[in-house]
């Protein structure tokens, strides 16, 4: 399903883009919070475990005595930086300079420490399909690393006019993708299904069912995607298949 971006992006407030309550099949909701220098947000987890991942500028995180630094200047080149949080405690951000973050969050009542974190740099698929197939993928964590988590969520950069993955996969989770392009004013094409949507800024497609899925971004333009999925326990490993009608193509993948 897709589901159009939000008309507009609040600043030094919450704007959603995904609601659980909404879309409780995709498992995890997801908000966009825009901070002007010198400006400040605070918040409770309540039940839910919550990822603050950063997508541009400065802030600084606090959790009871726990204080959190983190910068990023251009997600394209820099590694993602987020800190992680479980339910029931009480978030502050305070921006530093002006910045925007992405917070994923789920139902959750695992206990762990508030913690920071720096997603895994990897580069995957750059020589796949004489070059038609080209992506730097991000996971923030592997599930097995932190069993307490019902979310794995990870960042692509994607290239233009190449697949970001390909051939089609699939896996029971549901999964939340959120499209940003470079520069503005890019799109891409996301296969879900038997349906294809086409994908503008701050759009999100969110995939269930099992259904295959992969996409593509035009020429012109870079594209970077945050992929949310929702665990089927705390810490289980997600289980991937290709289409079978193209896992042959996968051997240069």
């Amino acid at each position: 399903m897709k589901i159009s971006s939000p008309s507009n992006i609040n600043k030094n407030k919450l704007t959603n883009v995904v609601d659980l309550s909404v879309h409780p099949e995709l498992g995890a909701n997801l908000d966009i919070l825009l901070l002007e220098k010198n400006n400040s947000y605070s918040f409770e987890t309540n039940n839910k475990e919550y990822i603050l991942l950063l997508f541009t500028g400065e802030v600084r995180i606090s959790e009871g005595d726990n204080i959190f630094s983190l910068k990023r200047n251009d997600v394209r080149v820099e590694n993602s930086v987020f800190v992680r949080a479980s339910s029931l405690k009480s978030i502050s951000i305070n921006a530093i300079t002006d910045s925007e973050l992405l917070l994923i969050s789920a139902p959750n009542n695992i206990g762990f420490q508030t913690h920071q974190g720096v997603g895994k740099q990897g580069m995957a698929g750059l020589n796949a399909h004489e070059g038609r197939t080209r992506r730097i993928k991000r996971p923030l964590y592997d599930t097995k690393d932190i069993p307490s988590s019902v979310l794995f969520v990870g960042e692509l950069i994607t290239y233009q006019g190449s697949w970001a993955c390909y051939p089609p996969h699939r896996h029971v989770e549901p999964e939340i993708y959120f499209y940003r392009f470079f520069p503005k004013g890019g799109y891409a094409f996301v296969e879900d299904g038997d349906i294809v949507h086409r994908i503008e800024e701050n759009d999100v497609v969110g995939v269930v069912n099992g259904n295959n899925h992969s996409q593509t971004t035009a020429p012109g333009f870079n594209g970077y995607i945050l992929w949310i999925q929702r665990l089927t326990g705390a810490g289980v490993p997600i289980v991937y298949s290709l289409d079978p009608r193209y896992a042959y193509l996968d051997d240069q993948s």
